[in-house]
């Protein structure tokens, strides 16, 4: 019989969370305060473990047109993440890893520039999301349609696969910290089916540089994103 976290005792749920894992997989409505804190927009758990996250245009709790969403449980130094993200309606979903009050790699599909990229992010108080990229790769991305995400970080090396292709590879400079597991939406998008599994470091691959599908080494790209 399987247990939630919240039916343990407080040191043990604690213990729980601290070890990240398969955590955020117990999102639900009675979990998701425990697992979650939203800073922006309007965010749901979904039946299946994920979380829908969106913005009115002019409702309170906003950023701009942005939504974000930063989990409470430490993610573990190795791991595998994966979701099926569809964007239903804006320009831009990001999964941030590793996030660490302002800093965490962002991994997100743009859909104004038909790319996925990886960078450096940032949030302040005065600005949105975004950062400098570290790689990036043309990928058409359509509204309402499911991509299958899933994300690997092992010895920190990141690498990034949608519906079981692998489009990016390498280390970008943040998966040197450790930190949670954070959302960000521009418009609307679904994360179905999220979950975040532990890995052992003698799984993982070292690291290299960047490249594309071909393997080819990808020059970083000096472009910062903005609202």
């Amino acid at each position: 019989m399987r247990t939630s976290i919240l039916s343990l005792t407080p040191a043990i749920a604690l213990a729980g969370l601290l070890a990240g894992c398969a955590s955020y997989s117990e999102t639900r409505s009675d979990t998701f305060p425990s697992l979650w804190q939203v800073e922006n927009g309007q965010w749901q758990p979904l039946a299946d473990g994920g979380l829908q996250g969106g913005c009115e245009t002019g409702s309170s709790g906003c950023r701009g047109d942005w939504a974000s969403i930063n989990g409470r449980v430490p993610l573990p130094a190795n791991y595998r993440l994966g979701t099926t993200l569809t964007l239903q309606d804006g320009v831009l979903a990001e999964l941030m890893l590793d996030r660490t009050t302002q800093r965490y790699t962002r991994v997100y599909l743009y859909r104004i520039e038909n790319k996925l990229a990886i960078g450096n992010g940032r949030s302040t108080a005065d600005k949105a999301y975004g950062g400098k990229n570290v790689a990036k790769v043309p990928f058409q991305v359509e509204t309402n349609r499911p991509y299958r995400v899933e994300i690997t970080v092992c010895n920190r090396n990141l690498s990034v696969s949608i519906d079981g292709k692998r489009y990016l590879s390498g280390e970008p400079h943040d998966t040197r910290q450790r930190g949670t597991l954070g959302l960000a939406v521009n418009g609307r998008a679904r994360f179905d089916a999220l979950r975040v599994t532990a890995l052992n470091r003698d799984e993982c691959a070292p690291g290299d540089r960047f490249s594309h599908p071909e393997g080819m080494p990808m020059p970083a790209p000096f472009f910062v994103f903005s609202e």
